[in-house]
C-alpha cells in the first residue's frame, strides 16, 4: 500500500523524528547556539539547548596560539559537558515543559505557522532556515542528520 506524501498517519504509529544537535553559527552580536529539532504528533519543536562554540580561530605566534588553544579547549569541554547534561534532562514525553525552561524554544503545531527552507551544500552540510513567530534562525545540519531533516520536511 502506497500512502500519499501528506497522508494523515495513525498517531499511535508515529515515531518522533529528532535532530539531536544543530548549531546556529555566531554573528557579530549574538553567540552561537545549539538547538534540538523534534517532530512529534504535537508539532515541530525547536528546543534551545544552550550556547555553542564558534569556529576555532588561530592566534598569531606559536606561544600565543598554544595559550589560546589551551583556553579554548577548556571552555569547549565545559560547554560540551553542560550541553550533554541539558540533553539528558530533556523529557521527550513532555516537550511542553521544555518550552517553559527556555524563552528561545518554540513549538509550531502546523506548517502554516512556520517557514522552513532547507538546502544541502556540496560538502554535505545542510542549512535549515526556520522562520516563524518569535524566531528567525539558520542552523547548520551535520551530513548524517540530512536524511532526518528531509523526512521532517516531508512529514510536517
Amino acid at each position: 500500500m502506497i500512502l500519499p506524501k501528506k497522508a494523515i498517519f495513525d498517531q499511535s504509529l508515529f515515531m518522533p523524528l529528532v535532530v539531536e544537535r544543530c548549531v546556529k553559527p555566531p554573528g557579530f552580536i549574538f553567540a552561537a547556539r545549539t538547538y534540538r529539532i523534534v517532530l512529534n504528533k504535537s508539532g515541530l519543536y525547536l528546543l534551545h539547548i544552550g550556547r555553542a562554540m564558534g569556529p576555532k580561530v588561530r592566534a598569531d605566534g606559536y606561544l600565543a596560539d598554544k595559550l589560546a588553544q589551551s583556553m579554548i579547549s577548556k571552555m569547549e569541554k565545559k560547554m560540551m559537558g553542560k550541553l550533554s547534561e541539558r540533553e539528558e534532562g530533556i523529557d521527550d514525553a513532555n516537550l511542553e515543559q521544555e518550552l517553559i525552561l527556555s524563552k528561545k524554544s518554540r513549538r509550531y503545531a502546523t506548517r502554516n505557522e512556520v517557514e522552513l527552507k532547507f538546502k544541502v551544500l556540496a560538502n554535505g552540510l545542510g542549512k535549515l532556515r526556520i522562520k516563524g513567530k518569535g524566531v528567525n534562525v539558520r542552523v547548520e545540519i551535520q551530513p548524517y542528520d540530512v536524511p532526518t531533516v528531509e523526512q521532517i520536511l516531508n512529514d510536517f
